[in-house]
């Protein structure tokens, strides 16, 4: 598996873009089963290359996302 790609700062808003593109046309049913808890207040940071993970920060606490997995730092 390639390493994590942590994107700088100005790719941010794209990485979110790309994400949220993902997100917006689920329901509350099948964004309640597909989307990890707290997502909504997480920024993509970057991606695992060729998997489909973003890897995502939360803006609200010290918790990190990747989409699916959830890991303490």
């Amino acid at each position: 598996m390639p390493p994590a790609y942590i994107a700088p700062p100005a790719e941010w808003a794209g990485l979110q873009e790309a994400f949220n593109g993902w997100t917006e046309h689920l329901g509350d049913e099948e964004r309640e089963e597909t989307v990890p808890d707290g997502i909504d207040h997480c920024r993509v940071i970057g991606e695992t290359p060729h998997s489909g993970n973003d890897i995502q920060m939360a803006t609200d606490d010290d918790q990190w996302r990747v989409r699916g997995t959830s890991l303490r730092v």
